[in-house]
Parts: structure tokens; sequence; C-alpha cells
């Protein structure tokens, strides 16, 4: 497993990596948003090709009052500024995703986990459970290719509240705002967020029944 430190700088994407090794006392840069062009459902993806299958660990210093897109492999999470709800206050739970919070003004660890799921298909795990505040727009993209990406525009991405692709959900069942779309040309889906642990592609069909 490889353990990744990124800093997303103004200029664009500036990648460190590090071994498991390093000093647990070193500060995380920040991350900081791409320069322009950034739209909704992320960035271009980088490319170099990426095994979906492996799993790979990053880790994120980000600034919740600013702008911030962090880029993992070939997947993004965009962070518009002041979306990040304050987990000590916020509440996290089903029912509370629609609910306005005090958004969090210091800076927060966060560490992403991406594997290969359901045939290959990416699946990212995040920590810690956090939600975003109703009145913000936060953005998953994935890539997909090969035969998924032809595949694509019946792929959803879909909400793990558990370890289980068993407990996967389709959120856009009950919340049309949480479609997932396809971006074609760059061979991505994307989706808003409004909260996350865990978020899989895979085909619409393979959803457990929503809450």
């Amino acid at each position: 497993m490889r353990l990744r430190y990124l800093v997303l700088a103004m200029s664009g994407v500036v990648v460190a990596s590090s071994a498991c090794s390093t000093d647990a006392t070193s500060p995380l840069p920040f991350a900081a948003p791409e320069s322009a062009g950034f739209q909704k459902g992320g960035v271009k993806p980088p490319e170099n090709d990426m095994d979906t299958t492996a799993e790979d660990d990053y880790t994120f210093r980000i600034d919740p009052r600013r702008d911030n897109i962090l880029q993992f492999g070939k997947h993004s999470l965009w962070l518009p500024a002041h979306s990040v709800c304050d987990p000590a206050t916020s509440g996290y739970g089903m029912g509370l995703w629609d609910t306005a919070c005090s958004p969090l003004a210091s800076a927060i660890t966060i560490t992403v986990k991406v594997r290969g799921a359901s045939g290959g298909l990416p699946r990212v795990d995040f920590e810690p459970a956090l939600r975003f505040s109703p009145d913000k727009a936060a953005y998953l993209t994935f890539s997909v290719k090969g035969k998924q990406a032809k595949d694509a525009a019946a792929m959803g991405i879909l909400y793990c509240p558990t370890n289980s692709t068993k407990d996967c959900v389709d959120e856009s069942l009950v919340d049309a705002s949480l479609q997932t779309i396809l971006d074609r040309p760059n061979k991505t889906v994307y989706r808003r967020i409004k909260h996350f642990s865990g978020y899989l592609v895979a085909e619409r069909d393979f959803a457990s029944e929503l809450y």
C-alpha cells in the first residue's frame, strides 16, 4: 500500500510520494484549488493509466475556508469554500443531509482509500465521515475506462455506508440533485455529494433498496 501526501498547487497539481514510515509529526500540506477552468464534475483525469484493482491511500490537509480540489489517482473531489460542516456540531446520518450547519473554520485532515470493486470499477472511502452544507455543492468524479467507459451511461455513483458493496444505494432515487452525470469525452462520471464515507461506481440495478 502506498501513502501519498498531495499538494494541489495554484498552478496545477503537484504530487509528492512518501513511504508509510514518514515522520508522523511532519505537517501535511494544504490542498489548494486549481487556478482556472474547473467545472462541475471535476478535473480531466491524468493521461497515465491507473490500476483500479490496486489499493492506494491518500492524505490531504485542507483549509475548508477556501476552494479545494482533491485529486486521488484519476478521480477527484471538489469542495467549495465553506462547504464542510463542522463535525463537532453538525451531526451525521440519514435525515440530516439537507439540514443547515455551521461551516468548519479550521484545517482538517481527510484520508481517501481508492480501490477496485464490482468487477474492477472504482470505489473510494473517505475518513472522517463528514457532511456538506446544503447551500454548497461538492462534486465527486470517477474515471471509467475500457468496457466500463462504453457502459458508463448505465452506471451510477452509489453511496456505500459500510464496507459491504451489498449495502450500496442509489441516492438519486430520493434526491434528483444526486443523479450521476456522464462526461463521455473525458470518460468520467460525476455527481453532487452531500456527505461521505464511501462511494462506488456500479450498474444502477446493482444498488440495494435505499434506506
